[in-house]
């Protein structure tokens, strides 16, 4: 999960903002998606957490 938000900075960097190494185009894309993969990331972390807790249950 660190690697998603390590690719922030990077996407940055190598963006037209950055150097410039790539298209505005791929910026944008990185932007994109790189929110909805390190969301899913820390979702499939979370729930793996919850999951070891061992909570007793609502039911009953």
């Amino acid at each position: 999960m660190t690697a998603f938000w390590i690719c922030y900075p990077t996407a940055w960097i190598i963006g037209l903002s950055g150097v410039g190494w790539t298209q505005q185009a791929t910026e944008t894309t990185a932007f994109f998606f790189l929110p909805i993969l390190s969301k899913f990331g820390f979702i499939l972390l979370d729930s793996g957490d919850l999951r070891r807790l061992n909570l007793p249950s609502v039911d009953g």
